[in-house]
């Protein structure tokens, strides 16, 4: 289904029955990247699953934005699917939108998992972010697409799971090059810490024990930046942890939620 939020489009779709619960995706893939957690927390809750801005089947209007803006994008269609409050699940960059969201609009927010994220860039990382927009831009993503597998899965998931590895490349790869470059640069602006001492509601914050774009050093830095914010480890997981220690992964994000 698509809903209107601004200058574009944006694809999602509900399931479930419950509370409602929006699973926000990480950079480079799409709502699909949930498959092993919408059966489990369906039980329990309404799902909202959207593509991001510029990701998977959403619109990409082009131009360039901030992650506040990503904000703005799900409270459009919150608003437009009249739900006025919801708990945000959200992967790197999708944790990075539920941060943004809960610091500005806390009243439409009941509680935050914020997965393998960071809330700010800076120096080196951030210029590590331009230059794959670069790539993206001249090279397309094909360019990006095994490098970023060795970072978001463990050597060992890598060799054991090839088909379920194959199937998040394959939605990388077909990210809209364009729709990728924007986001690389938004993050690369991107400086939340100032607004985490705002986010009011229950959080929980999970990391990778092996997650080396987002360590588990940053998670912690922001579990405890925030009033009530709690960190899990998630054993045996790089950056992807909701595919590679998918039972886990939703283990800790359903006790949490209920």
């Amino acid at each position: 289904m698509r809903a209107r939020t601004g200058s574009f489009e944006t694809e999602y779709r509900t399931s479930g029955s419950g509370p409602w619960v929006v699973l926000a995706h990480c950079l480079g893939s799409s709502m699909d990247l949930w498959k092993h957690q919408v059966g489990p927390l369906g039980h329990d809750f309404s799902l909202l699953l959207y593509d991001l801005r510029g990701q998977g089947r959403s619109g990409n209007p082009g131009i360039s934005y901030s992650i506040g803006d990503l904000a703005d994008d799900l409270t459009r269609l919150l608003d437009e699917l009249s739900i006025e409050r919801a708990s945000i699940v959200g992967l790197s960059m999708g944790g990075m939108v539920a941060q943004s969201l809960a610091a500005r609009h806390g009243d439409r927010v009941d509680k935050l998992v914020l997965a393998d994220t960071s809330s700010h860039y800076q120096g080196e990382v951030a210029r590590t972010w331009r230059e794959r927009a670069a790539v993206a831009r001249s090279e397309g993503m094909g360019a990006l697409a095994d490098a970023t597998m060795t970072r978001w899965f463990t050597e060992g998931f890598r060799r054991s799971n090839p088909d379920e590895v194959a199937w998040v490349q394959a939605t990388f790869a077909a990210t809209e090059s364009s729709g990728y470059a924007l986001a690389c640069e938004a993050l690369a602006g991107l400086d939340l810490r100032a607004e985490l001492g705002r986010i009011g509601v229950p959080t929980l914050v999970m990391a990778g024990d092996q997650d080396h774009s987002c360590t588990p050093e940053v998670g912690r830095q922001i579990a405890s930046a925030i009033r009530g914010g709690r960190f899990e480890l998630i054993d045996s997981a790089a950056h992807a942890s909701c595919v590679e220690q998918a039972e886990r992964f939703t283990r800790l994000t359903l006790d949490f939620l209920r």
